[in-house]
């Protein structure tokens, strides 16, 4: 009999001993995920603040690019001037597109930029000048000169004849400043429309990598 209940405290030791290693292993075990999972948090922020960084430095670039466009000499013409036949002023247009032009290939972030004239109710881009009365699927400016938009806005898939000349395949990015730049949208003569390259900014994140919830210890 003192055989079997020595036995007995053996096999309570013994399932003692497996049940406190157990434990052990478990809490070792969960503390190591948490740590990792921490890890993993504070890269993804570190990421995220890389990439808040990188877009802040490439929108103010592109703000401070159209803002110097729109100081440029005779740029004033077209959103005040008259449309007129004269060869003075279709020569005058015909620069500032040269120069619009130039400004968005030297700066690949820019898929397009438009400029829009309340007077005259019209458009002009790097390639082309025409009168909103011709293009209905360009209503969405008008309402741009209506609202308080904010200078960085998103505008919707479904917005037709976004600048750049394709249709949208999906949500736009969209620098809007008002003209002249100081002015607020109720009392504007217009104001440029800056599109900016979705390419640029994937680009811009090709070298960053978000770390994924770790399933499994090393």
């Amino acid at each position: 009999m003192l055989r079997r209940i020595s036995l007995k405290i053996q096999l309570i030791y013994i399932g003692l001993f497996v049940l406190i290693i157990g434990l052990i292993a478990a809490i070792n075990y969960a503390s190591s995920i948490r740590q990792l999972e921490s890890q993993v948090i504070e890269s993804n922020q570190n990421v995220l603040a890389q990439i808040n960084k990188r877009l802040d430095s490439m929108l103010q670039e592109v703000n401070l690019t159209v803002i110097n466009y729109l100081r440029m000499p005779g740029v004033q013409s077209f959103f005040e001037a008259p449309s007129s036949g004269a060869p003075s002023y279709l020569l005058g247009i015909s620069a500032l597109q040269d120069q619009l032009g130039s400004v968005m290939g030297t700066n690949f972030n820019m898929k397009s930029t438009m400029l829009y004239s309340r007077a005259k109710d019209e458009v002009m881009t790097a390639s082309d000048v025409y009168s909103l009365k011709d293009r209905a699927e360009m209503g969405w400016i008008r309402a741009f000169m209506e609202s308080k938009s904010p200078k960085w806005t998103g505008l919707g898939p479904d917005a037709a004849g976004l600048p750049g000349g394709e249709a949208a395949g999906g949500s736009q990015i969209l620098l809007v400043h008002y003209y002249p730049l100081n002015a607020r949208p109720e009392d504007s003569k217009g104001m440029a429309i800056t599109r900016i390259n979705e390419k640029s900014i994937s680009a811009m994140f090709d070298d960053l990598q978000f770390s994924e919830r770790p399933h499994s210890l090393p």
